[in-house]
């Protein structure tokens, strides 16, 4: 009996456990979501930045002044506004000197972060900032915006900062809080600014509209190899995966020995590997120097490789300089809660908040104006009149009484006749009536422009905008196939990666026209740098390119593979039921599957609207016998490891024994040139060929040629015995 309520209460207590760290990770996750990760997409700053520009504010650090030492900046900061770490702050301090667009001037060493090795900067009591004078614009209208108090209660902070640029879009934000990450890139401030006014004044207008500003994230170094149609999803969806390339070219060395220069980084760029790989291949011989850094804060970037022998380098170090970046654009909302944004929501949060900003701006100006045209009115009544003025101050000694009767001889508000009271005598002797009437005009004037403006509310955002054109500078980032990066352009080799029917991997950069030998491969794609593959171990791994050589030789073997550009890898089991995950996710056990691991029969990539035809046991053109087409039944979309069942397959007798993706877009034909077509049940004894807009065609002499679709269709119908077609990708 004792022992079952030991036990109970043992039970009790650990619920009580659970329910604490439930609570506690809860509420430390919201914290990590609302007060530190995020930016708010109304003033794009997350709070560690507004309260670093709120203290250098405060004092009165700005583009003309002094600068302070970041000591006493963070100082300031962690004791009065942000209750965290100094070395957390003076990092978010130094960051804020490497945006895209500048909030704090740098004065001192604040590292290198474009060197073969980045240096860090010094310690926070060597260095020395203040703001620049784009952040300068940022305070104009900072008497507008309310203030809350700070966490001691004993200081003030504003709640936003009444920011006067897109500052989500132009420097982006990185961050990762509690089972949330943001990853939001910058954009140049031009691009960026003409987007917001193609928004103001085209509240309809598309992405493509926006794209014809904003041309891509600009990070001020480096090229991107994205095309339209990538932008345009991350910039509708809110996700998407972009792939950049560092700035290089080629120079002559001596001894006939070329040079790679390296002058731009792009933003995934791993300058330890580089340094890592060049000189692992300079001690094999196969390059003539390791990298080395030959820049300077002063020069720029200058990252040197030397090689006498091209396919060494185009295999094992180009691909080092690509990198293939994942963005979602999380931001906290009006009520600080976070959402993905797409790019012209980004945009309409921050036309909204500037609009009221803007307007808040305007009244307290108004109301500003009015007051100052009002004393001056009361002023010029009481000289106009003044004797009576002067006899009604001797003689009324009660200050309501006085302040009563001046209200009806000079005709004035309450308020007007207590400015009349507190001003001295001796100052309405010596005042210039017609000045008084000048100020009174002018503020008049002022007053009209005023409540123009509040009527145009949109008019004045967009000359806000306009006024911080003078602070843009050029695009950093370069864009592939522009006038900028024509050589780059050539110098990007597309990487074929084939799998022989052993399993083997293999890439190269020309596909092998030339070569009689029997094709070997069974499955081809085309990518810039890395793919993934499925072995019969269950088992799916990403791999780049310039690994391949020290890729596992032991594995087993691998029935698949498929690129970053492809929309999912997927596995198909012997039992019907098929896996799909994102095509660079690293290593996954498909635990899901019911069958043994050898029973998975085939895996590759899949695109939005490709097909996948499956074949289950029984000979060739009996009834039992049939291939499965399924369109957009296997929803991948947005893939993940789940495993499901293929429509049609509910009897368990039915096993797969293979199965091949149809690519979207494409012809399919059998060896006599019948065209299969849309069919859902297709049923030949004929293995189909997919054609596509360029295809690399295998002959069954060994010859091999880069044919068109007209091309292929043309030497099926003419007898032509094809082996072997292999659609390639099409550039968008």
């Amino acid at each position: 009996m004792q022992m079952g309520k030991s036990a109970t209460l043992m039970r009790n207590k650990s619920k009580l456990t659970s329910r604490i760290v439930i609570d506690n990770l809860r509420e430390y996750g919201l914290y990590t979501v609302e007060d530190r990760a995020l930016a708010d997409a109304r003033d794009g700053l997350k709070p560690v930045q507004r309260r670093l520009l709120w203290t250098l504010h405060k004092l009165k650090r700005h583009s003309s002044a002094v600068p302070v030492k970041c000591a006493t900046v963070i100082g300031d900061t962690m004791g009065r506004y942000h209750p965290h770490g100094d070395t957390a702050i003076y990092g978010a301090l130094v960051t804020m000197s490497w945006l895209r667009q500048p909030l704090v001037q740098q004065h001192g060493n604040f590292g290198d972060k474009n060197s073969l090795i980045e240096a860090s900067p010094a310690a926070h009591r060597y260095t020395e900032t203040q703001l620049t004078e784009f952040a300068d614009r940022i305070f104009d209208d900072i008497s507008v915006m309310p203030l809350v108090k700070s966490f001691t209660e004993e200081h003030e902070e504003p709640f936003l900062l009444p920011i006067r640029a897109p500052l989500l879009v132009v420097n982006g934000c990185l961050g990762v809080a509690m089972g949330l990450a943001t990853h939001i890139p910058p954009h140049n401030l031009k691009e960026s600014l003409y987007a917001a006014l193609e928004v103001l004044t085209n509240p309809d207008c598309t992405t493509d509209d926006l794209l014809k500003h904003i041309k891509g994230p600009d990070y001020g170094s480096g090229v991107l190899l994205s095309k339209k149609a990538d932008l345009r999803t991350l910039y509708e969806t809110g996700q998407g995966r972009l792939q950049f390339s560092c700035d290089y070219h080629f120079e002559d060395a001596p001894a006939g020995n070329q040079r790679l220069v390296i002058t731009g980084l792009n933003p995934g760029f791993k300058a330890s590997k580089l340094e890592e790989i060049t000189k692992e291949l300079f001690d094999a011989k196969l390059l003539d120097s390791a990298a080395n850094d030959e820049g300077s804060l002063e020069a720029g970037t200058k990252i040197v490789v030397e090689f006498s022998d091209a396919k060494i380098l185009n295999d094992r170090v180009l691909p080092l300089l690509r990198s293939s970046l994942t963005y979602q654009l999380y931001a906290l909302d009006s009520h600080k809660k976070p959402r993905l944004y797409g790019l012209k929501e980004m945009l309409e949060v921050f036309l909204n908040f500037r609009g009221k900003v803007e307007y808040r701006t305007l009244q307290a100006e108004r109301t500003d104006v009015v007051q100052r045209r009002d004393k001056d009115c009361a002023r010029a009544a009481a000289i106009k009149k003044l004797p009576i003025v002067m006899r009604l101050l001797t003689e009324v000694k009660n200050e309501g009484a006085l302040i009563q009767r001046l209200q009806e001889v000079l005709q004035l508000s309450e308020e007007q006749a207590k400015v009349v009271v507190e001003t001295k005598v001796r100052s309405l002797l010596t005042v210039n009536v017609s000045l008084l009437e000048e100020n009174i005009a002018a503020c008049s004037k002022r007053i009209e422009e005023i409540d123009l403006d509040l009527r145009d509310i949109t008019g004045v955002v967009k000359r806000r905008l306009e006024e911080l054109l003078k602070y843009a500078d050029k695009r950093g980032t370069k864009l592939r196939g522009g006038k900028d990066d024509l050589d780059l352009q050539a110098q990007c080799a597309t990487y074929y990666v084939g799998v022989t029917a052993a399993g083997k991997v293999e890439s190269f950069t020309e596909l092998p026209i030339k070569s009689r030998a029997a094709w070997p491969y069974v499955d081809l794609v085309a990518t810039p740098g890395t793919f993934s593959v499925v072995s019969e171990d269950n088992v799916g791994q990403s791999i780049p390119i310039s690994f391949l050589d020290k890729f596992d030789k032991s594995v087993a073997r691998i029935l698949g593979v498929a690129t970053e550009t492809h929309d999912c890898m997927i596995a198909v089991a012997s039992d019907a039921t098929y896996a799909a995950f994102p095509p660079l996710q690293r290593r996954t056990q498909f635990n899901t599957f019911k069958t043994a691991p050898d029973k998975i029969v085939f895996a590759g990539g899949m695109r939005k609207g490709d097909r996948l035809v499956v074949i289950f046991d029984g000979e060739f053109g009996s009834k039992d016998n049939k291939r499965i087409v399924a369109m957009e039944n296997l929803k991948i979309t947005r893939p993940n490891v789940q495993a499901r069942r293929l429509p049609g397959f509910r009897s368990k007798a039915r096993v797969i024994v293979n199965a091949y993706v149809l690519p979207a877009n494409t012809i399919t034909v059998v060896g006599n040139g019948r065209e299969l077509g849309e069919a859902a049940v297709l049923a030949s004894e004929e293995w189909p060929l997919s054609i596509g807009a360029s295809n690399f065609v295998v002959l069954e002499s060994g010859k091999r040629l880069i044919a068109d679709e007209e091309t292929v269709l043309t030497q099926l119908r003419e007898g032509a015995l094809i082996t072997r077609v292999i659609p390639l990708p099409e550039e968008k």
